[in-house]
């Protein structure tokens, strides 16, 4: 009777314990932590289990005759790997709860395969009657040694949640945790006790109360505790939920304010585009047929590869590649336009790309399309989505091709004129040195041949020409740099268009003498010969060509100079200046760099015929700045011919008697300003042999402390270097003008200065100057300029004879 009702209260506690497991399944608090609050469910099933076949097993064994039945065997194999269980089942739980990080240390996974060995060694030594339990000849019960071995093994698991219950006591931060491993140790603390006490009092059911009252003791409590967190767990996500209340309207009230990125991207990716469609990435997959927008034209793409919609991505631009992306871009496009770079891309964070290639549409038409992509996540799905959408650009590639090719224009021109420069440099290093050297070695033969007047005057005279060729060299690039910079000025005074022409004529055929060419003229044509334009510019132009043709001509050849006009009307005339020679000619590949500046067909030739290559160009530039055009032909051999045509006023004015030329100078008072010793000598012997009185000084101060200290009237001219110590000449000429005396506005100030450039002239006549005289000085312009401005010349006289100073000088 004892042994019915303790395997009745065993199976009591048994079905006690399965209803609560029941409740607990139904609590979603225990299903947070999936893993570990499973282990305390698994645990209350494994000791309802335990209990049920600890009673079915003890009503077995004591009913059932003979020690050798199957079934007896296979209930005790049963009960001793489900006995262990409980214990294992709740070292989890415990260790998940207070030791989170050793459930996942290897040598606790070794423990956990324990269990299992015990499952294997129970259904195999469940054979072995007398190992686990049996029945002595007397049909008592026994406990065999594989009882002992499992008794064991079931207390240590049980210990050791003892124990790591008590060591998460004395660590808990708060109460409420501290209370909850309180209880974890006392269920424990109870399944010891209870199978101890067991071994003394067999013939009670102390393990079976001790199980139970342990299990309904943590439950009760754990439903206390998982109510008080869940409390709290509420009023925490009622603050949360209030922070996030208020971030939500924050962020609504920006997206009022504006598009988000992705819709904005959207708008400026498929406005204008020819081809719109989305990619599902995490499927690779095109769901819908898309077109190719042309105009009115719409045709459908994923049909023209011969696919139907849905259909794989990857096969799609594979098909489309081949029949319309250019081979040279082939490779990048498929490289970019795939399913596994687009995920590598949504992996690294690169939500948006592109690729640029050419094709062909539909009809066959060369395209180039730049094709975007942008990665965004169906937020109902959390699938990766790819927009796509392909623009052309067709015109923009040839604007940026037809820049690339301008941009290389430029710089392969910018590379010759740099090499131009540089051979001009060079070439100029020469060209100076050469009439250098000659200066110099002439004027030692002269002092070496002192006895000998007519070696004297040769060498004078190769001095003279040396130093006219050096002047010239200096005049090309001082003129080349005033065009460059775009200083240089067309000034509009009448002249005499046969007076100019037989100056020319007379200049170049004096060159050619030497070589025996013959210079001809025809003027036929020619009926207006008072014009009004710039005539420095007009013989500046002609007289290069001229002296080309006499450089580069053979000797005993010819020269011609042809005249003619073009249009006329009442006051305009059109005039063709053609010149022609039988030279050495032009190479087809220079004539079309002639007018290129520091340029000649032979760099060799300078030795030859030496000069700057710049005199074409000045000879184009002056050209076009007088709203004219130049044509050259040429042959090799045969000769070259260039023909200028150029606009001028038409004028009916009578000439003014030029003044018979005077150097006489007598009577003229000068007060002269220069700190070169050399140049105030030159400047001196010039003046004193015409006639004049000087009276030299060495700067400004001085000259303006003289001429301030001096009578009204007592100098006629002051000539005034700019450039001099204690004050320059600028600076004296204006305190000069600023005397508060009858002359001090009235006396003519001339510069004498290398500083030649056009804004060097504008400040001298700024500061007050009259005249400005570039250096080297030649004694016909100095003269003239004194002459003219000195009393007693009359301002027609000045003028003109101011015209026919400058044209003798260039």
């Amino acid at each position: 009777m004892a042994g019915d009702l303790y395997n009745l209260f065993t199976i009591f506690c048994a079905l006690i314990l399965l209803w609560i497991s029941m409740e607990i399944f139904r609590n979603s608090e225990y299903r947070r932590n999936q893993e570990t609050e499973r282990c305390f469910v698994f645990t209350i099933l494994a000791n309802a289990l335990y209990l049920s076949l600890e009673g079915i097993t003890f009503y077995m064994d004591g009913t059932m005759l003979g020690p050798g039945g199957i079934i007896n065997y296979g209930a005790n194999g049963l009960y001793f790997a489900v006995a262990i269980l409980p214990g294992f089942l709740w070292l989890r739980y415990v260790v998940g709860l207070c030791l989170p990080k050793l459930v996942r240390h290897p040598v606790f996974r070794v423990i956990t395969a324990l269990p299992h060995l015990s499952v294997a060694l129970a259904a195999v030594l469940a054979y072995w009657n007398k190992w686990l339990f049996g029945l002595d000849e007397n049909f008592c019960y026994q406990r065999g040694p594989g009882y002992h071995m499992m008794l064991t093994v079931m207390c240590s698991y049980t210990l050791l949640s003892l124990a790591v219950s008590v060591g998460a006591v004395f660590r808990a931060e708060n109460g409420l945790d501290r209370e909850r491993y309180i209880r974890f140790a006392v269920y424990s603390l109870l399944v010891v006790l209870g199978e101890g006490l067991h071994k003394f009092l067999p013939a009670y059911p102390v393990t079976s109360a001790a199980v139970f009252a342990s299990t309904l003791l943590v439950y009760v409590c754990n439903e206390r505790w998982m109510s008080e967190r869940q409390t709290g767990r509420i009023l925490e996500l009622v603050s949360q939920l209030q922070e996030a209340n208020g971030k939500i309207a924050e962020a609504n009230n920006g997206l009022r304010r504006t598009l988000s990125a992705e819709e904005q991207y959207r708008q400026a990716t498929v406005s204008g585009a020819r081809t719109t469609f989305h990619i599902n990435v995490s499927r690779n997959l095109i769901e819908e047929e898309f077109y190719e927008i042309d105009g009115e034209r719409r045709t459908p793409l994923i049909q023209e590869t011969g696919m139907k919609a849905p259909c794989q991505a990857d096969e799609f631009f594979r098909r489309w590649s081949e029949e319309h992306v250019e081979p040279s871009c082939r490779e990048r496009y498929r490289e970019v336009l795939c399913n596994r770079h687009m995920l590598e891309a949504f992996e690294r964070g690169e939500r948006e790309f592109s690729v640029e290639f050419e094709c062909r549409d539909s009809l066959g038409q060369p395209l180039a399309l730049r094709h975007a992509c942008l990665l965004i996540t169906d937020p109902a799905t959390g699938e990766i989505l790819c927009l796509n959408s392909s623009k052309d650009i067709t015109e923009q590639k040839r604007q940026e091709m037809e820049s690339r090719r301008a941009l290389q224009d430029a710089v392969e021109e910018a590379n010759r004129a740099n090499s131009a420069k540089s051979d001009f440099l060079a070439r100029m290093s020469h060209d100076i040195r050469t009439p250098i050297n000659g200066i110099m070695g002439m004027l030692a033969i002269a002092d070496r041949s002192m006895e000998d007047p007519e070696k004297v005057k040769e060498c004078l005279n190769k001095i003279g020409i040396s130093s006219r060729h050096l002047l010239a060299l200096v005049n090309d690039v001082l003129d080349m740099s005033n065009l460059e910079s775009g200083e240089m000025s067309i000034e509009k005074e009448p002249f005499d268009l046969s007076a100019l022409l037989e100056n020319c004529i007379s200049v170049t055929r004096g060159n050619a003498a030497e070589q025996r060419i013959t210079v001809e003229t025809d003027l036929d044509g020619l009926r207006h010969t008072h014009l009004c334009g710039s005539a420095l510019h007009l013989r500046q132009i002609l007289l290069n060509i001229l002296s080309n043709a006499v450089k580069y001509n053979r000797e005993g050849g010819r020269i011609r100079l042809a005249v003619t006009e073009e249009a006329s009307g009442e006051d305009r005339v059109v005039l063709c200046f053609v010149i022609s020679d039988t030279g050495i000619g032009i190479g087809e590949a220079f004539l079309e760099r002639i007018f290129e500046p520091f340029t000649q067909e032979d760099a060799g030739s300078r030795t030859n015929y030496m000069g700057t290559g710049l005199g074409m160009t000045i000879v184009k530039r002056l050209t076009e700045q007088m709203n004219g055009t130049i044509q050259v032909e040429s042959r090799l051999n045969e000769g070259s011919m260039f023909r200028v045509m150029l606009p001028f006023e038409t004028q009916s004015w009578q000439q003014e008697p030029e003044e018979a030329e005077d150097d006489d100078l007598s009577g003229r008072n000068l007060l002269v300003a220069e700190d070169n010793e050399i140049n105030m000598e030159i400047v001196l012997f010039l003046l004193q042999d015409a006639g004049a009185r000087v009276t030299p000084v060495r700067d400004g101060k001085e000259a303006f402390e003289l001429f301030a200290g001096s009578e009204p009237g007592e100098y006629d001219v002051i000539l005034m270097d700019v450039m001099m110590p204690e004050m320059d000449g600028l600076e004296a000429t204006r305190r000069i003008r600023s005397l508060e005396r009858a002359d001090a506005g009235t006396i003519p100030i001339i510069a004498m200065t290398a500083n030649a450039y056009p804004e060097d002239v504008t400040k001298a006549r700024e500061a007050g100057m009259n005249e400005h005289l570039a250096k080297p000085l030649a004694a016909k312009t100095l003269l003239g300029a004194v002459r003219r401005w000195s009393r007693g010349s009359s301002p027609g006289t000045a003028k003109t004879n101011a015209r026919r100073e400058r044209a003798e000088q260039e």
